[in-house]
């Protein structure tokens, strides 16, 4: 199994895509007690984000995210339960983190990882679970350092992420997983 957005997140203590915010949009009126609110879930292997609402002396609606959720790669969806007859319906959308750290590092590590295991030929194959091993080392290296994935010479990531091998091979060494991984690379230290 491949390491995950969500296993890294984990391993990292870093965020992965959680509902930060939920604006009320239209407060609606008529309500009398709080309605249900509804998220859309996350893509498979997050966690459902959930919310609260309650209503103000006029019966508008107001919500607060009680569990933010994980794995989201855009708002989700928001659904507000309806108001008795004569009100009218309160609306609201999301927001997501804007900063999605470890897809972020998963995206920059994976890549460094894959650089450094460069095999032209395709005549050494590292095991999956070791090259995870080695992403998560990697990511924990590249954690809160300014120069990574930010397209100023080292790499750049745009729709495809392009390495400069020194960068990967400093990266992976100074990370510990070179290690790890020394059975399943062509080149010298």
């Amino acid at each position: 199994m491949a390491v995950t957005v969500d296993a890294l997140a984990d391993a990292l203590g870093v965020s992965r895509g959680a509902v930060t915010t939920i604006k009320v949009t239209a407060g609606g009126s008529g309500y009398t007690s709080p309605p249900a609110v509804a998220i859309g879930a996350p893509p498979s292997r997050g966690t459902q984000a959930t919310a609260t609402a309650t209503i103000d002396d006029d019966g508008a609606v107001t919500i607060t995210v009680t569990s933010g959720g994980s794995g989201y790669t855009s708002p989700p969806d928001v659904a507000v339960g309806a108001p008795p007859s004569r009100g009218t319906q309160a609306t609201a959308t999301a927001t997501i983190e804007g900063n999605n750290e470890a897809a972020r590092l998963l995206s920059i590590a994976g890549a460094l990882v894959d650089a450094y295991l460069r095999d032209p030929d395709d005549t050494l194959e590292c095991p999956e679970g070791i090259r995870d091993e080695a992403v998560i080392r990697t990511a924990g290296h590249v954690q809160g350092r300014a120069g990574y994935g930010k397209g100023d010479g080292r790499m750049k990531i745009g729709t495809s992420i392009q390495i400069d091998i020194r960068t990967a091979r400093s990266a992976v060494r100074q990370s510990g997983a070179a290690a790890l991984l020394s059975p399943w690379t062509l080149r010298t230290a």
